[in-house]
């Protein structure tokens, strides 16, 4: 469990949060829960429940989470795992072979008001175009955009009409690129209207319930 993926804590994801203390906080693929613990050791959270598959993290998960929920999220009744002002869905969507259907399943865990910050790769980014287009492959790799355990890929556009069919009662309230280097250049590219997708390898998105779910 030494790899990074699972044990970085998503900083990123925590700016688009509220500080609030009294916060119940789940984190669907939390890995070994370093960014649980850090949101309740911030004042981010009172009480954080994670949910991991990965059976390396299990231990570390559980002893960083007050609720911890091994397995497959689209085996598990989410509906059962009671319920949260914030969900937090990172770098999972592009896992899951029904992942709008898990989004909306989470936001039925969502109090009146809570939110949902999810992150998920560009794949209309030009590394993996000009692969495509120049050279004419399409190479899975270890991570990154074309990581092999991605099933879905997304770019902006369909990402966010997929969300708007699956949840209307969900409201989009932010919306951040996470550029391919943190360059000056690179960063101000990802920025420009249009061409910014190019230059950005990933978005964060933050959803607002707006409207009653129905199970």
């Amino acid at each position: 469990m030494a790899n990074e993926y699972y044990t970085m804590v998503r900083h990123d994801a925590i700016a688009l949060m509220e500080r609030a203390g009294s916060q119940r906080v789940l984190e669907i693929g939390c890995g070994a829960g370093n960014t649980l613990k850090y949101l309740r050791q911030q004042g981010y959270a009172g009480f954080v429940a994670g949910v991991e598959l990965e059976p390396g993290c299990h231990e570390a998960a559980q002893a960083a989470c007050d609720s911890f929920f091994p397995g497959d999220v689209e085996q598990l009744q989410l509906l059962e795992l009671g319920s949260y002002h914030a969900v937090l869905l990172l770098d999972v969507i592009e896992h899951l072979v029904h992942p709008f259907d898990v989004v909306k399943a989470a936001a039925g865990l969502l109090n009146p008001g809570g939110y949902l910050v999810l992150s998920f790769p560009n794949i209309r980014n030009f590394a993996v175009l000009k692969q495509l287009v120049l050279e004419g492959l399409w190479d899975y790799r270890d991570s990154g955009i074309l990581d092999r355990g991605h099933l879905r890929f997304f770019t902006r556009k369909s990402f966010l009409a997929a969300m708007a069919k699956a949840c209307p009662m969900l409201e989009l309230e932010a919306l951040q690129t996470k550029p391919n280097r943190h360059t000056m250049l690179v960063r101000a590219l990802s920025r420009l209207p249009w061409i910014g997708d190019f230059f950005c390898c990933q978005f964060l998105v933050k959803y607002r319930l707006v409207a009653a779910t129905t199970p």
